[in-house]
């Protein structure tokens, strides 16, 4: 991430860097409620309990719940509007960071690559 923060303040200047900054503030506040660290639970569950699709389903749901409380969160707390849409995309691209690791985890699980 420290690389993404260089480059924009290289190439669009402070200002630019303060909107990412806001952007990354407010999405990893709320990127606590969306990636609920399960992998832990999951990796143990060596008896198969839940089946992959259960862990897919959490996933999904902790990301619903996430936006569902960072959307009014950002709009009733922004005065510049310009703010609200990089906010959400620096959530949305956290978030699908989030969900294609869950979903290596799923694969991995199988096959005894826990890691």
């Amino acid at each position: 991430m420290w690389l993404i923060t260089v480059l924009v303040v290289y190439i669009s200047g402070y200002t630019d860097s303060g909107v990412l900054a806001y952007a990354m503030a407010i999405g990893n506040v709320f990127l606590s409620i969306a990636s609920f660290n399960i992998r832990v639970f999951q990796v143990s569950d060596i008896s198969n309990a839940y089946t992959p699709g259960n862990y897919a389903a959490f996933r999904i749901l902790t990301v619903i719940l996430a936006y569902a409380l960072i959307l009014p969160y950002i709009y009733f707390t922004t005065e510049n509007a310009s703010l609200i849409f990089p906010a959400v995309l620096f959530l949305l691209f956290k978030l699908t960071k989030r969900l294609l690791m869950s979903y290596m985890q799923l694969i991995r699980k199988p096959r005894g690559w826990i890691t």
